[in-house]
């Protein structure tokens, strides 16, 4: 990661089109993933046959690992820079006796909505309509047909219908919030922070890592968006594999992308196999040194397991650190969250941990 890090800062420094460059890169790496899923929309998969059935699969499999080829920068930037930028804004804020908390929150706000805020100012716009008894019928098909696919996870998919937009619609009509012109309200965000950054006449080198960060953030949100779409057609594709071979959905998910897509190894899959990974596996991908990968599992798994966490030292930490979502102090239970599954057990007022904060 410090090594794309370099890398990108290097040649942002160097040409001042690389950042309008990788993204127009990105975005048709996205374009051409975007295509094959709209053709598969329009496909029985119940109708392909086997072989057919495994060749889409791998197809779509390998197009979505494509379309990742640029923003694998995302972390390569936000996870080894992040630091860097909070310790410089702060180190703008003392000598110029300013509030750290409201400049970091200027410098650093999105410049763009997300595709869940877009998804929200719907909601509360629907909203509006059913506290004036109006029809919203239409405005609840819309949200289905484009967003049905919001709540999917690295764990599966899960299709949302007009009945859930509908709850959403009613708790936002309850909270009494009002639409925002989200254009307006972004444009707003982005002449404040061109003004502070005028008026606290920052270096070149912090400005340049807030326009990369600015960049970064739409790509990222992007990645998660395209992302979290794609995840409805690998499942769909996954589930009526495992039904011609007689493994559930569940340890469908448990199978590497390359055993799933070989016919010769699916004939000689059973659903034992990964029903055991469930349990405890760990996966070792050995790509850049042989085409091939590892899975552990049992008591091999576990002993693995043991040595790995052991050696993060992760079971003696007594501090945790990290980026807080907002800013100031709090005092309240924290819930540790590993994966989606984790967060029934977070309630308010409750502190939530986790290494990543995602749709899901």
């Amino acid at each position: 990661m410090f090594s794309i890090r370099d890398k990108l800062l290097n040649a942002v420094k160097n040409d001042k089109n690389y950042l309008k460059k990788i993204g127009a890169k990105d975005k048709e790496l996205i374009k051409n993933e975007l295509n094959l899923i709209k053709s598969i929309k329009k496909k029985d998969l119940k109708k392909f046959s086997t072989q057919e059935l495994l060749a889409l699969y791998k197809e779509l499999e390998q197009s979505y690992e494509v379309s990742l080829g640029v923003s694998h920068v995302v972390e390569g930037f936000s996870l080894t820079c992040e630091d860097t930028i909070r310790n410089k804004i702060q180190q703008v804020a003392h000598k110029q006796k300013r509030d750290f908390k409201e400049i970091f929150a200027t410098l650093t706000a999105p410049l763009t909505p997300s595709f869940l805020g877009i998804v929200h100012n719907k909601l509360v716009t629907i909203a509006a309509k059913l506290r004036k008894k109006e029809n919203i019928d239409k405005e609840l098909e819309e949200l289905e047909t484009n967003y049905f696919w919001i709540k999917n996870s690295y764990s599966g998919a899960k299709r949302l219908d007009k009945k859930w937009f509908r709850h959403e619609a009613e708790q936002e009509a309850k909270n009494g919030h009002e639409a925002n012109d989200l254009q307006a309200t972004f444009q707003k965000a982005k002449q404040k922070k061109e003004g502070l950054i005028k008026e606290l006449k920052l270096d070149s080198e912090l400005i340049q890592l807030l326009t990369i960060n600015d960049f970064i953030a739409e790509m990222h949100d992007r990645r998660k968006e395209y992302i979290t779409l794609t995840i409805t057609y690998l499942d769909a594709c996954m589930e009526e594999i495992g039904k011609r071979y007689n493994i559930t959905i569940e340890n469908m998910r448990f199978l590497a992308p390359p055993e799933i897509y070989d016919e010769k190894i699916m004939k000689s899959m059973t659903n034992a196999k990964p029903e055991q990974r469930r349990k405890s596996s760990i996966y070792f991908d050995a790509k850049a040194v042989f085409p091939s990968f590892e899975v552990y599992t049992g008591k091999e798994a576990e002993k693995l397991i043991e040595e790995i966490e052991q050696q993060s030292g992760a079971g003696n930490a007594k501090e945790i650190k990290g980026n807080p979502a907002s800013h100031g102090k709090a005092v309240g239970k924290v819930k540790i969250c590993k994966d989606n599954h984790d967060i029934d057990s977070v309630k308010e007022g409750d502190i939530l941990v986790a290494c990543m904060t995602q749709p899901e």
